[in-house]
Parts: C-alpha cells; structure tokens; sequence
C-alpha cells in the first residue's frame, strides 16, 4: 500500500518536476543572420554590396517561458573594388537593438509573436585616386516579427524570423546630399540560440 501510494506521488509530482524546469529566467546567446538589403544599409549606398550579410548577436532573456526580452549587437565591414574606375570603397555597418516577444511553447517548437526595433549606422569611404569621398547612413527602424524555434537539444533551438520595418533613412556626407527617407520593408532571419 505505501509503495503505491509513493508511486502515485511521484508520477502527480513528475509533471510539476518538469514544468519547473522551464520555469524561471533563462539567458542565452544567440546568432541572427539576415541576407540582402533589406537587413544591410550597406546596399542602399552600393548595388555590389546589397549581398552583404547582416550578422548580430543576441542575448534572449526567457521569463518564466512566456515572454523574451532580446538585445542584439552587430558590426560588419565590407571592401569593395572597381576595376573600371581604380576606386576602393570601404565601409563599417553597426547595429543595435531589442526585441520584446510573446512565447508560444508547443513541444519542441516555440512560436515568438512581437516587436523588433533598432538602430543602423554605416560610414563609408571611397578613395579614387584622385581624391576621397565620405557618406553616412543611419537608419531606425522598429515593426512587428512572427517567428518560430525548433530545439534540436533541451538548450540548442534554430529558427526563423520575418518581419515588417517602418524605415527612417538619414543621409549625410560628400556622396550624398542631407536627405531623410522613410518607408516599409520586409525582413527575414536565420536565427540560433542556446540557453544556459
């Protein structure tokens, strides 16, 4: 009688036991990975480096399995050369921001529902020569972003990001004139992310 009673304890209990686990604040480091223009300011100013890819590093904050709070810090540096005009362009990409989302665990999938802002900023430096030429770029964008995550381990996830960025572009420099532009764009990543 009493080991069946133990037994009933134990299997009530072992559900709890589990669900603790993934409860709490988690923190982990990440890998965001986003090709083409639309992730790299490096595109606006050159057709040639509209391939860049945009790279960030994450630190997702899980609270108690529900809600991620989600800083990100990047650097990029392209070099470019034409050959028709003996130019060298070289140029620097920072990144930062946050994202704050929504958790939806459903196995070993977890769904991510909310909102992704940040700032970009890109110098460049063309020297042709005969002379040299400086522009910058900064933008801000902030909109919302549906994700998904697959855990290939308690810890290791992989996933995908889309999203859709209202886009606040400032020009400055000897290339391009003082010019603010603002629009719409769509932007998709490659995400992994493992947990301590």
């Amino acid at each position: 009688m009493r080991t069946a009673i133990l037994l009933t304890v134990l299997l009530l209990a072992a559900p709890a036991a589990f669900a603790q686990r993934n409860a709490g604040t988690h923190f982990g480091l990440g890998v965001r990975i986003g090709a083409g223009s639309s992730n790299s300011v490096a595109g606006v100013v050159d057709e040639d480096a509209s391939g860049l890819s945009d790279i960030t590093f994450l630190v997702p904050v899980d609270i108690n399995g529900a809600f991620r709070v989600e800083p990100e810090l990047g650097i990029a540096r392209i070099s470019l050369s034409d050959d028709d005009s003996d130019a060298e362009i070289t140029g620097t990409q920072y990144t930062a921001g946050l994202g704050i989302f929504a958790l939806s665990p459903q196995g070993d999938v977890t769904m991510t529902y909310g909102l992704r802002a940040g700032m970009t900023s890109f110098s460049q430096s063309i020297d042709t020569g005969g002379g040299d030429a400086d522009a910058s770029i900064r933008r801000i964008s902030v909109g919302p972003a549906v994700g998904g995550e697959y855990y290939l381990a308690d810890r290791f996830s992989i996933g995908a990001e889309v999203g859709l960025d209202y886009q606040i572009y400032s020009f400055d420099g000897d290339i391009l004139e003082d010019v603010d532009v603002n629009g719409f764009a769509t932007r998709t990543s490659a995400i992994l992310r493992f947990f301590f």
